[in-house]
């Protein structure tokens, strides 16, 4: 499967892919799927972005897929070919 993916205010993240938009190809049907291919393609230097130091998911980043933010990597978020997704930092303040 095939998607299109954006890394908006992840430097880090877009240093790390080469650019800010992409396609990336996989096997598989969900974001679990995409994810352990990025994790298997990028290695530590993902993990390290993606996830906290006890290897949760980090809070602050999450996804975007189908206009719906997806607070962390979940099993049951079914992806289609060419569907987008992105990258986003999730800011607090007040």
């Amino acid at each position: 499967m095939q998607v299109r993916i954006k890394v908006l205010d992840l430097p880090e993240l877009a240093d790390l892919f080469g650019r800010r938009e992409f396609q990336f190809s996989f096997s598989g049907e969900n974001l679990k799927d995409l994810l352990q291919a990025l994790f298997d393609r990028y290695g530590s230097a993902l993990e390290g972005i993606l996830l906290d130091s006890r290897g949760r998911w980090n809070p602050g980043v999450q996804i975007i897929i189908k206009g719906r933010l997806c607070a962390e990597a979940v099993d049951s978020v079914p992806l289609e070919e060419g569907d987008g997704l992105a990258f986003v930092v999730l800011l607090e303040g007040g």
